[in-house]
């Protein structure tokens, strides 16, 4: 008797869980619960279906100059991701003992900064970015104690050299000057030299008067080569103090020199450059390019969205445009298009002492001092702006010496649109009005294709109305 109860409160305890776990509904009085349909309980539990797993990739942190010092690369296809948690100060850290190499890396500085970066001569804070990514990262500060301090021939903040990478939401901010030097090399602030890459939102501030001693400068960049394929797309550089350029060839206020296609949505305003260049040579100023070479590159370019403002006074320089210096040469192996669609120029350009020495080369433009691509078109722009030009009394300016498109060599195929309520004026000292070709102000070439110029350009000479 005992047995069959004890028998009888198992079956009962086993039914109550039962019925909690399966059986919900079944009559607990039947414990032949081995005879139950298995369809119908599967039937009554629908089938699970598994979450979407997203697996994120990992990131490893950096929050101190020792780890973003000692980063590690990673293989090709498989990057290694570092990621800052905080401000990095790197106050008294020698990076000229340690050159910081990134090759197969994805760096995320999660908008956090980098204080007190101070570079030598030759030094950026990494030597190379090959096939990686940096963004989010800020370099400087506002306070002059934090900030980036460079010498007067840097060669890049961000790197020496960029390949097959992209750079992007990057900030250059405040740079200043703290060691004199004078360089043999060119000098930029961003990325020394730049090859296959891709670059959006850069910016560069500048809010104390720096000096430049080196060969040729580019405040953004020495060389870029891009292809068709890379975009350089929002640009900015902006200086509110004075800049000083002690030069022997060239200037810029982004690129030195490059063969790159698409350049969109840039934007540089500086108060004032002043640059000196060596007497016995030819040099070249463009305020986004000196020299435009496609020899070893495309075939075209595309710049869209361009504004340019600022104050400049050049002095020994032979050949200068507004926008690009040496636009290429009119032969088999140059660029054979140039399309340049929205643009804005504001300056006041002052060009003196002419170097006697290439004073045959002598030649600027609005657009460019000198270019020799086959077909040309320039849509949506506006112009104001005012030359003042002194040289020595002998100088004959000849026919060379300005035009709205080139004061140097003619395309064939030219086409100017909507250059919408603009301005252009040239000075010149009165000793060498009787010099000066007057039509070249205008345009050039003479077989110009102008679609309702006329009556939006304004040109005048000496304050005398030309068109």
């Amino acid at each position: 008797m005992i047995y069959k109860i004890i028998k009888m409160k198992k079956m009962l305890v086993l039914c109550l869980l039962l019925s909690i776990m399966i059986l919900p509904f079944q009559n607990c009085a039947n414990t032949e619960f081995t005879a139950l349909n298995q369809e119908s309980v599967d039937a009554e539990v629908p089938e699970a279906i598994a979450p979407e797993v997203v697996v994120s990739p990992s990131c490893i942190p950096i929050s101190s100059a020792d780890e973003l010092i000692n980063i590690k690369n990673g293989r090709s296809g498989l990057p290694l991701n570092y990621c800052f948690t905080q401000d990095i100060d790197l106050t008294g850290v020698d990076l000229a003992n340690s050159s910081i190499y990134l090759r197969n890396v994805i760096l995320d500085g999660k908008n956090f900064k980098i204080l007190g970066l101070k570079l030598s001569q030759g030094r950026a804070l990494f030597s190379d970015v090959d096939q990686s990514t940096i963004k989010n990262l800020t370099i400087g500060d506002t306070d002059s104690d934090r900030t980036v301090k460079i010498s007067n021939s840097p060669s890049g903040i961000l790197a020496i050299r960029a390949e097959a990478s992209t750079l992007e939401n990057i900030k250059i901010i405040n740079p200043i000057n703290a060691e004199n030097t004078i360089g043999i090399n060119n000098c930029s602030l961003f990325v020394h030299n730049i090859s296959i890459s891709n670059l959006k939102s850069i910016s560069i501030l500048i809010t104390e008067n720096l000096t430049f001693n080196c060969a040729s400068v580019g405040l953004f960049s020495s060389h870029i080569k891009n292809d068709e394929s890379n975009v350089l797309n929002d640009i900015s550089i902006k200086s509110e103090k004075n800049i000083t350029a002690n030069l022997r060839k060239l200037a810029s206020l982004f690129i030195i020199t490059g063969s790159l296609s698409n350049i969109k949505n840039v934007n540089i305003s500086v108060q004032a450059f002043n640059a000196t260049a060596n007497a016995d040579t030819k040099n070249i100023f463009g305020s986004i390019m000196a020299v435009v070479s496609y020899k070893d590159g495309n075939k075209k370019i595309d710049l869209e969205n361009i504004q340019l403002k600022a104050n400049l006074n050049l002095r020994n320089y032979s050949l200068m445009g507004l926008l690009m210096g040496y636009c290429g040469e009119s032969t088999d192996d140059g660029f054979k298009t140039f399309n340049l669609k929205n643009f804005s120029i504001d300056s006041d350009t002052t060009l003196n002492n002419f170097s006697s020495t290439w004073r045959a080369s002598h030649s600027f433009g609005q657009i460019c001092g000198t270019t020799g691509a086959r077909d040309i078109s320039f849509t949506d722009g506006y112009i104001n702006s005012r030359f003042s030009l002194t040289g020595p009394e002998n100088f004959d300016f000849g026919s060379r010496l300005s035009g709205l498109l080139a004061g140097w060599e003619s395309p064939p195929n030219v086409y100017l649109s909507l250059i919408k309520n603009s301005n252009v004026y040239f000075y010149t000292p009165a000793a060498q009005a009787s010099k000066i070709n007057k039509d070249r102000y205008y345009y050039n070439p003479s077989t110009l294709n102008i679609d309702s110029l006329s009556e939006s350009l304004n040109v005048f000479y000496n304050d005398s109305r030309l068109n």
